[in-house]
């Protein structure tokens, strides 16, 4: 087949190009891989965003894009076009690495007043724990959501409540540091006994509660978080 050659004038981009900003020194790279191994530079996420919501414009749902993709479900498409919602200079950040690609899309659940807030939290090094980047944005979005942004003087109720885990985690505390002895762990991995797998069992399940405690409390401590932000 007949190649035909055309003047560069005569040349357009493609208005459909995800990629929208070009640097020279990839360019370079870019051209020389080619030449090379005939391949491309990969999208970044943002890119892929941009070129999966053009589609997604066209009719298609994130589903049958999914599909069309080759992905198993959804959610890729889903956590690439909602990094279309940060502002800006987020998306930017993103970009550049000061922000990482979890801590974007947290911040792409937000409006724009509260991807400020959690941005300068992830700032202040108070989102580096993924719990905790979840909680933060979380309690933002409750409170966006619920149209209010404080939090009132707890209930007798909720007092309650606080009093009953801060004695149960104080007394937990105070158990173990005065069961662990290194002399009596040393002799317990060699004792033989029927009642060892049933206290793995039981072991596993305060674990399991305590995660759930835990879980809980990090959640209350992300709203704190939040309402020093916004004080």
């Amino acid at each position: 087949m007949a190649l035909d050659r055309l003047p560069l004038t005569e040349i357009a981009p493609n208005p459909n190009q995800p990629r929208k900003l070009f640097r020279k020194d990839k360019l370079e790279e870019l051209a020389a891989s080619i030449e090379e191994h005939g391949q491309r530079e990969d999208l970044t996420p943002l890119e892929e965003g941009r070129h999966m919501q053009a589609l997604l414009d066209r009719g298609l749902s994130m589903a049958e894009l999914a599909k069309k993709l080759g992905f198993k479900s959804h959610a890729r498409v889903y956590f690439r076009t909602i990094l279309l919602n940060l502002l800006p200079e987020y998306q930017e950040a993103l970009r550049c690495g000061i922000i990482s690609h979890a801590q974007a899309i947290e911040m792409s659940r937000l409006n724009p007043e509260n991807q400020q807030r959690l941005f300068d939290l992830i700032k202040a090094g108070k989102a580096q724990d993924p719990g905790k980047l979840r909680s933060l944005a979380g309690s933002l979005l409750n409170r966006e959501q619920q149209g209010v942004m404080f939090v009132a003087e707890p209930t007798e109720q909720e007092k309650k409540v606080l009093g009953k885990y801060d004695r149960l985690v104080g007394a937990i505390l105070k158990l173990v540091e005065n069961s662990l002895n290194g002399e009596d762990l040393s002799l317990l991995k060699t004792v033989l006994a029927s009642n060892l797998s049933l206290n793995i069992d039981r072991l596993d399940l305060i674990i399991k509660h305590l995660h759930k405690i835990k879980a809980a409390m990090v959640e209350a401590q992300g709203a704190q978080e939040v309402l020093r932000a916004v004080s």
